[in-house]
């Protein structure tokens, strides 16, 4: 079964490209840049603004942008995808999985899916489960009443944590009256897979929340 609840978007309801780029990086944004590896001349920095991010940039501009919000809801330390673009003379060449790459090797933060997605979107999260040292990981969400007498028995919530568990499932974390299982997802020609979600849903509600997120395990 695929990712259904990270919202499904057209391409042209987010074209993204040059006019969604930064027009310019400040002093203190190119003074704290470094080399991004490849040999293309490119660079990359962290984006000091009211918003976090990273931006990868040449000697004409910023040709690439993540923007980044904190994972408030999430129980794990992590950060979101807010939004990510690319110049369109440069995409196609990588840039967008160096800005994932870059938050996640470099900067060992924990990145979860933006709540939207369009088909490049969820490209880019399978060619990040193909980069040798990250890990990416489904995660759902079981509210609190699932645990709770009647609604328990109902949906014998015991019955599904086994079936989830004996899938690769793990519980992450609680919060806000949430609780977090991550599991496996399988990289798809076009997006992700989740076979541990159908294990859920077959016992459990329809409006049941998953979502992907990814970290460096690597050296």
């Amino acid at each position: 079964m695929r990712i259904e609840e990270i919202k499904r978007i057209p391409q042209h309801h987010y074209a993204g490209g040059k006019a969604w780029l930064l027009d310019e990086l400040t002093a203190a944004e190119r003074r704290h840049s470094h080399e991004l590896p490849g040999g293309l001349g490119l660079r990359w920095t962290n984006l000091q603004r009211d918003y976090a991010g990273v931006a990868i940039f040449n000697q004409d501009g910023v040709i690439g942008e993540l923007e980044l919000i904190p994972a408030e809801d999430f129980p794990l330390k992590a950060v979101q995808v807010y939004a990510i673009t690319v110049d369109e003379e440069w995409q196609g060449q990588g840039i967008a999985r160096a800005l994932y790459g870059i938050v996640l090797s470099l900067q060992k933060k924990i990145l979860v899916a933006g709540a939207e997605q369009t088909p490049g979107g969820r490209r880019n999260w399978v060619s990040l489960a193909n980069i040798p040292g990250v890990e990416v990981q489904g995660y759902m969400k079981l509210s609190d009443r699932w645990f709770d007498g009647a609604a328990a028995r109902k949906h014998n919530i015991d019955r599904i944590l086994k079936n989830i568990m004996a899938l690769g499932a793990e519980h992450i974390g609680t919060t806000q009256g949430q609780h977090f299982f991550s599991f496996p997802v399988v990289p798809g020609r076009t997006e992700l897979q989740a076979p541990a979600v159908n294990a859920i849903r077959t016992y459990g509600p329809s409006e049941l929340e998953t979502g992907l997120y990814a970290q460096w395990v690597g050296s």
